[in-house]
């Protein structure tokens, strides 16, 4: 569903509008406190960014500043670092203050950048 929809709205309205989803999930989430609801929510959340990925490795096979050989590593190995380094840290920060705290946060840094 998500090359149909990229080709009917485009890769941009389909980044900018996963990405809007996926951060009102992470908002729900912080925000309530019924179990189910979260389990829709996480859901929305991973529908959010699904297409994400695609469009940036897709648009990183267009790109003329860096090799191929040499881009592809290296934007997998920051996907990778990313996705092995933040629940770490999220962990330790979590064990210092509130787990809603630290997501709150993270959220909030990432909207900023």
């Amino acid at each position: 569903m998500g090359d149909w929809l990229t080709q009917k709205i485009g890769q941009h309205t389909v980044v900018l509008g996963g990405s809007m989803l996926a951060f009102l999930g992470f908002v729900l989430i912080i925000t309530m406190n019924v179990q189910i609801l979260l389990y829709i929510v996480f859901f929305l959340v991973g529908i959010g960014c699904a297409n994400v990925v695609p469009i940036f490795y897709s648009l990183l096979g267009k790109q003329h500043v860096m090799p191929i050989s040499l881009a592809v590593p290296a934007v997998s190995t920051l996907g990778y670092l990313g996705v092995l380094m933040g629940p770490a840290a999220i962990g330790f920060l979590a064990g210092l203050v509130l787990l809603q705290a630290v997501i709150a946060a993270y959220v909030y840094r990432h909207i900023l950048d």
